[in-house]
């Protein structure tokens, strides 16, 4: 294909997916759709496999390729005609969860599939004994809601009145269900129109010689991008804490290898699948994986995840909390073991990408390890029933190499979801009301670069006599985001049910609206765990926070200026710039010079003095190795080599770690801190005192290299292994 054409089909293709996204939008009657878009679509070539996808949820438009083939592979015997639809909301056809409900459907012309459209959508209620879904007391897939395999909803442009009373039936939004199934179907209309004019104007095989080469120009970007980056490996491990029954941790282990343009995710090892809900089907680990690659190696290239899997093995055990099994429980996956294994996935990467001059600015830290899921609902004196859910709460990005992360900045993987407006949410559901939302600087991860502030927000029932609360969250029990190279972790995210506050501020002359929970008077204060089910009195409320995202390089070499920047603007607390930081500020915010740099000294001298020693010996002391730079590895280590010998060496200083093919931090000292010493809202951990933050630094000048969050008795092991060899990037530095 002449390549004007070719661009010109591109685009519209493009542009296509992206109408009958915003015809869902402007169609759906759910706030959780038109204001918060939590959904996203999908165009597909006519195997099924995904050639574009929206910018939306990515972990709910991965999963319309396997739906799709799962369609094909299992109700092609009921015909693909001109008009069909098909409906599914079965995890192990491909959906993410119960609630993201999806429908595909071919785009036939002549006789012939020429490609597949799909949208998955989170409906507000699907049934089940919780309301919203979230059954986080279920043990296994027959206590959550009901699972409808694939079906063929419309026939031939007629939907079929049967099939449609037994989805909604189930629901206990009927209404708002009923609106967003049509919204689909009008939408995926408009695209199988929009596609029906191409083949009109340039014909039937343009447009399929078109999807193939989408497929393969973007299948040659991501091999280039690849083949810049670094060679090696990467070990990460996240743990999901709680599984509706007790509070106890499952891991999931990966290792990223990269080797010239290829890149294996390999996840043996991780955790056996859980009693509990948070565990994901095999299509939630890809949404997960791919959620994280799309965005931090694709940031500039088409979104075609048909192109990107033939760079990317997944590696994974049947029967583990990311590929989980029938009948596993998995009504929280998405903010659970899928968004986990995005999170693994997204650590990983970050590392990578800090040892790319190149591409130092696309490796961010962690952001927020999950939404913090829960589920305010209850039913007014007038009989009015709503719930306010957790659109409202919302975490922050990590830092990158070059910048800090976004307070507020939302969802990873998930670009345009957004917060639902507070008026909204309370016209909506007439159960309480939202006293306050804001930035919690406490929950910010420190850094040279700090993540983003999390949100918290205060909420007081209205108008009922008692409120249920249904938690469905994660990073409760110790901080559970990863910083890069020095940078901290963000901190726990919580819920907190104040007792007994006796609220009076909807009466003239009450007291003023309380901006924190120091400025509530109330009886006791009862910790919520990551997945429960409370009950909420009139005089009661509810507190949370979502924590924000980790840092980036060590805090003590932040710039004191952008310091007093943050606390002027609230994103950091007097507290935080004084022991996170060392900065000294004086009483009209501005920096004391002297005071800082004597306290930064002091503060690297009490990591020396409280150090353990390195797991290896140093083969040289400060400045004892010369030879020209190949590498860095953040922004604090140095990969050098004098001819025969690479070693790895302190930015700063000059001292010698060891060989380049061990990882820095084994020839580090080290030394353990309380959770509490980097958030003070990590005393409501449920784990405070089982967990430690361990820093590793320079034996010589103290900067920081790592931190990392271990229990006290784990041993220091190596977390990358470098494969050297001469670079093939554009950066004039060796790959490792």
């Amino acid at each position: 294909m002449d390549p004007i054409t070719f661009e010109i089909l591109r685009h519209r293709l493009w542009m296509i997916n992206d109408e009958q996204g915003k015809i869902a939008v402007r169609i759906s009657g759910s706030p959780l759709v038109y204001e918060v878009k939590d959904f996203s679509a999908s165009l597909l070539t006519p195997q099924g496999d995904s050639l574009f996808i929206g910018p939306h949820v990515t972990r709910l438009s991965i999963a319309l390729h396997a739906i799709t083939k799962t369609v094909l592979r299992e109700c092609a015997s009921l015909g693909l005609n001109d008009g069909d639809m098909f409906f599914t909301n079965d995890p192990w056809a491909g959906t993410a969860h119960h609630n993201d409900q999806a429908v595909v459907a071919p785009v036939v012309h002549k006789g012939q599939v020429v490609c597949w459209t799909g949208i998955a959508m989170h409906d507000p209620d699907v049934g089940g004994p919780t309301f919203g879904g979230f059954s986080v007391r279920a043990a296994d897939a027959f206590s959550e809601p009901p699972i409808v395999p694939p079906i063929k909803l419309v026939e031939r442009g007629e939907m079929r009145p049967d099939l449609e009373r037994m989805i909604l039936r189930n629901s206990r939004t009927p209404d708002m269900n009923a609106l967003n199934l049509r919204s689909r179907i009008a939408a995926q209309n408009v695209a199988r129109q929009r596609i029906i004019e191409i083949i009109e104007e340039y014909g039937q095989q343009a447009l399929l010689d078109a999807q193939q080469q989408i497929i393969e120009m973007t299948r040659r970007a991501v091999s280039r991008r690849l083949a810049e980056l670094p060679d090696g490996r990467w070990h990460v491990e996240r743990s999901i804490d709680h599984d509706g029954f007790e509070n106890r941790l499952y891991t999931i282990r990966l290792t990223i290898t990269k080797e010239g343009d290829q890149l294996t995710l390999d996840f043996t090892g991780t955790d056996k699948q859980a009693r509990g809900t948070i565990n994901c089907a095999p299509g939630g680990l890809e949404g997960g994986v791919y959620s994280a690659i799309l965005p931090m190696l694709c940031y500039d290239m088409p979104w075609c995840p048909a192109a990107i899997q033939q760079s990317v093995k997944i590696v994974s055990e049947p029967g583990t909390i990311n590929n989980a099994s029938f009948p596993a429980a998995i009504g929280t996956a998405t903010v659970s073991a899928i968004w986990a294994t995005g999170d693994a996935v997204r650590a990983g990467l970050a590392r990578m990408l800090a040892c790319s001059e190149k591409y130092l600015d696309e490796a961010q830290a962690t952001w927020a390890p999950g939404l913090l899921g829960a589920t305010v609902s209850g039913t007014t004196k007038q009989g009015i029933h709503g719930n306010l859910n957790a659109s409202i709460r919302v975490g922050a990005s990590g830092a990158t190499g070059t910048h800090d992360g976004l307070d507020g900045g939302g969802t990873p993987g998930a670009p345009t979801l957004t917060m639902e407006n507070v008026e909204s949410a309370e016209t909506h559901s007439p159960i309480g009301l939202i006293l306050y939302r804001k930035l919690q600087p406490a929950t910010a991860g420190a850094g040279r670069f700090r993540g983003g502030a999390g949100v918290e927000t205060l909420i007081v029932p209205r108008d009922v006599d008692s409120l249920m609360v249904a938690q469905y969250s994660q990073g409760h029990d110790h901080p559970a985001s990863k910083g890069v190279y020095g940078g901290y972790p963000s901190s726990v995210q919580g819920t907190l049910i104040l007792r007994g506050a006796h609220w009076q501020i909807e009466d003239e002359g009450g007291p003023d609206v309380p901006t924190s929970l120091d400025a509530v008077d109330l009886e006791y204060v009862e910790p919520v765990p990551a997945k429960g089910v409370l009950q909420l009195g009139p005089e009661d409320a509810v507190l949370s926070w979502c924590t924000g995202g980790s840092g980036f390089g060590d805090p003590l070499e932040r710039s004191s200026a952008l310091v007093a920047a943050d606390v002027e603007r609230l994103s950091v607390t007097r507290t935080m710039a004084q022991q996170l930081y060392g900065v000294v500020l004086n009483g009209e915010g501005q920096v004391e010079s002297g005071a800082t740099e004597a306290l930064r000294q002091q503060l690297r001298r009490e990591r020396l003095e409280h150090a353990s020693p390195a797991a290896i010996p140093a083969i040289a002391g400060p400045d004892g190795a010369a030879g020209g730079v190949e590498l860095a590895i953040g922004d604090a280590v140095q990969v050098i080599s004098d001819g025969p010998h690479t070693r790895c060496r302190c930015a700063k200083c000059g001292f010698v770690y060891g060989p380049a093919e061990i990882d820095p931090k084994m020839g580090a000292k080290h030394r353990d801190r309380k959770l509490e010493d980097i958030s003070p809202l990590n005393r409501f951990a449920a784990s405070k005192d089982v967990f430690v933050v361990r820093e590793f630094f320079c034996p010589s000048c103290a900067v920081l290299i790592d931190a990392q969050v271990v229990r006290p008795d784990d041993a220091v092991t190596p977390d990358m292994e470098l494969s050297l060899k001469p670079s093939r990037g554009s950066s004039g530095r060796a790959a490792a």
